[in-house]
């Protein structure tokens, strides 16, 4: 016997203990990671992995006791509760998904229902070591499978999200020997999966190292969500979900020397929605977020895809136009303006019909380049040229250093 075969040589006993404790001591390290969450949503995570974690332990302690309780209480009860831990952990992690999906849930509850239901029929009609181990394996492969293909297959997934989902592909993986090793030793000469062998070892072992990854995951998942959600909190306008000054400032950084570089032209068209101060008076603050919701749809609709559209401050908004020139940038400004002239708005309160226009200044690069705060100076220019009579596009002439 080499030194891999006896390090991985554990009796059940001892393996059972270690996962009691484990979970016990995870879940005790979860709770303390409470103290750092600050949004409600992530700290009900964070007690959902709790209460898994003793769970868990629950379940184990009951299999520990199998010499000393009754079968139906250590076996049956004890498996039926790892299946629902199990089950639980792998709803979790959906729930990290950006879209989890109903299907992926109904197919999760089919797999613990008909787990649950298989193992404790053969438990009572044909209770085998063997057997049992085979189910068990089953069911823990089939529920950890929807999570995990989940992880590795959406395209819109993290890096970070595709290495845990590699990492439970190798769990499965390895499962593997706990299905196919019991049925060949049962065919073979009878011998029971319980006894001391490498097979069961490694399969508790699997356990346990899954175990730790797993609570280091679901931890990780969080801190993931957090990060996205303060980038999007500093990137992003809360209000119409486009991009703020902030992100406005850092993307012009990268692209206008970008544009100087290759020579080509570049449009940035600053606009402002009329009498926008009289909407909120006359129909309040609510109303006035919906004018600019309403307002920030139009225009999204209206550019390309590979046009910037950023909410600069206020009323204000701004449209940067890559490889456009004057005419060009006049006649998106021009679409822009009828576009939002011709929609109405509906007041629910007044029950009315709410009418805006918008003013927009429109100042183009020219492929020498201008600073970037130049360029939006000749642009605001341009727009206080064109709030003078409302509804209007005014284009600043190219200026060159």
């Amino acid at each position: 016997m080499n030194f891999f075969e006896t390090m991985m040589l554990f009796d059940t006993h001892t393996m059972l203990g270690v996962l009691f404790w484990i979970n016990l001591f995870l879940g005790a390290i979860v709770l303390t990671f409470e103290t750092t969450i600050k949004t409600i949503n992530d700290k009900e995570y964070i007690h959902k992995a709790v209460l898994i974690r003793i769970a868990y332990s629950a379940a184990y302690l009951l299999l520990s006791l199998y010499e000393m309780l009754p079968i139906i209480m250590s076996l049956n009860l004890g498996y039926s509760i790892l299946f629902i831990c199990f089950y639980l952990d792998a709803c979790l992690m959906l729930s990290f998904l950006s879209d989890a999906g109903k299907g992926r849930q109904l197919i999760l509850k089919v797999m613990l229902g008909t787990g649950i239901i298989a193992f404790n029929l053969l438990e009572v009609f044909f209770s085998n070591d063997a057997i049992r181990s085979v189910v068990v394996s089953c069911v823990i492969m089939s529920i950890y499978a929807v999570p995990t293909m989940s992880f590795v297959i959406k395209k819109n997934n993290s890096r970070f999200k595709r290495v845990i989902g590699g990492f439970y592909v190798l769990f499965l993986v390895a499962l593997f020997p706990r299905i196919i090793i019991p049925i060949v030793e049962i065919l073979d000469n009878g011998a029971s999966v319980h006894d001391i062998s490498i097979a069961h070892s490694g399969f508790y072992l699997i356990l346990v190292i899954i175990t730790i990854c797993g609570i280091m995951s679901t931890l990780l998942f969080i801190k993931e969500r957090s990060d996205t959600m303060l980038e999007n909190m500093a990137l992003s306008d809360q209000l119409t979900q486009i991009p703020n000054r902030h992100c406005f400032l850092l993307n012009a950084n990268v692209l206008f020397p970008k544009c100087q570089r290759e020579k080509r032209e570049l449009s940035v068209m600053l606009a402002d929605i009329d009498y926008f101060k009289k909407i909120n008076d006359k129909y309040g603050h609510p109303f006035g977020d919906k004018v600019l919701m309403h307002t920030a749809n139009l225009i999204r609709s209206a550019i390309r895809k590979n046009d910037y559209f950023i909410r600069y401050g206020g009323e204000e908004f701004i449209i940067i136009l890559t490889r456009a020139d004057e005419g060009r940038a006049l006649a998106s400004g021009e679409r822009i303006r009828k576009l939002i002239e011709k929609a109405t708005i509906y007041n629910e309160e007044k029950d009315t019909k709410v009418k805006i226009t918008i003013s927009i200044g429109i100042a183009t690069n020219d492929k020498s380049g201008l600073p970037i705060d130049d360029l939006i100076s000749n642009a605001d220019k341009a727009l206080y040229k064109a709030k003078k009579t409302r509804n209007q596009v005014s284009v600043f002439g190219v200026k060159k250093r």
